[in-house]
């Protein structure tokens, strides 16, 4: 095992021979990908419980602790590019819907305005938040040698395959 973990930061050792059979196969790309679809249905089924629930569920996609699989690269590309889907569907909630729109009425011309123009600013802000709210970014730090642009090819593999 080259990868260990503390907290979000995985440390790898280059082990200076070729292991991409055993480390980094479709096999083991799938059951990442398993893992973090588990996850994540765990945390949209615990929606409608406390949010201390949600928090605990939301957690446990950024862990790359599992008791199952050891920590690999493939766990980060997997909790960042869930961690970002989260972010885009929680924000999706904060944007006014358009039958709200069409409902909204009033005998009064300023109301309406004032209504029309709030909504509208509301709805420029949710896509606002959307924009910048969602990117993720990993970091790939090392000597020259250890193997940064094999990770980098490795995240992007995975990020790839998932989307």
């Amino acid at each position: 095992e080259i990868y260990t973990a503390t907290g979000p930061i995985l440390l790898a050792l280059n082990p200076f021979k070729d292991c991409r059979r055993s480390l980094y196969s479709q096999d083991l790309m799938r059951r990442y990908w398993e893992r973090g679809e588990g996850i994540a249905s765990a945390a949209t089924s615990s929606k409608s419980r406390k949010d201390k629930d949600k928090a605990k569920a939301a957690q446990r996609i950024e862990d790359n602790n599992d008791d199952r699989l050891p920590p690999h690269v493939y766990a980060v590309a997997d909790n960042a590019y869930r961690a970002m889907m989260r972010t885009l569907d929680d924000l999706r909630g904060l944007q006014p819907s358009k039958t709200s729109d069409a409902k909204t009425s009033s005998s009064s011309t300023t109301a309406t305005t004032a209504t029309t123009a709030t909504t509208t600013s509301a709805t420029k802000s949710a896509r606002n938040l959307i924009t910048e709210s969602a990117n993720q970014s990993i970091l790939v730090s090392g000597e020259s040698g250890a193997g940064k642009t094999v990770t980098a090819k490795f995240l992007m593999q995975y990020l790839a395959a998932l989307s």
